[in-house]
């Protein structure tokens, strides 16, 4: 199996990333409001890139669960 580059490698987790979002939207998923989204979209991605070799995924993507969480809550505005 080859090994992708770094930047290739992180150009297909952003868009994994955006396609769970249209899958969710798609599918009408349903969650409290639109930043619940992010939850299930990281997750994936974290998990795909792992899958990709990648020892740390959360320092691959620059961010880590604390940052997810704030992402992911509900505001009162929404």
């Amino acid at each position: 199996m080859q090994r992708l580059e770094s930047s290739e490698l992180y150009s297909r987790a952003t868009l994994l990333h955006e396609l769970v979002h249209h899958v969710q939207v798609f599918n009408r998923v349903p969650l409290p409001c639109r930043r619940a989204r992010e939850r299930d979209a990281y997750r994936l991605t974290l998990k795909w890139l792992e899958q990709q070799g990648v020892a740390d995924p959360y320092a691959f993507l620059d961010v880590d669960e604390f940052t997810i969480t704030l992402l992911s809550v509900c505001l009162d505005s929404e």
